[in-house]
């Protein structure tokens, strides 16, 4: 399956992490945008739901920003 940006902002919005992700470029690092690792987990887990997939350990430390998220499904179409 693949997600478009506007499916990876409302994962990031049910993962309640933070206020609004309207500021967040799809560029930015999650980091940078003061998402911890615990709120990066939720972020995983309601990608993994939107998406009906389990994201294999191994992949999720580049999953770091929008972009990054919407480029790994889409190499996995």
């Amino acid at each position: 399956m693949i997600l478009t940006t506007n499916e990876v902002r409302q994962a990031i919005e049910r993962a309640k992490i933070m206020m609004s992700v309207d500021y967040l470029a799809d560029d930015m690092k999650f980091a940078d945008a003061g998402v911890d690792s615990l709120d990066m987990f939720n972020v995983i887990l309601e990608v993994q739901k939107a998406a009906s997939i389990e994201i294999p350990d191994d992949d999720i430390d580049s999953l770091d920003s929008i972009e990054n998220i919407v480029s790994y499904f889409q190499e996995r179409g």
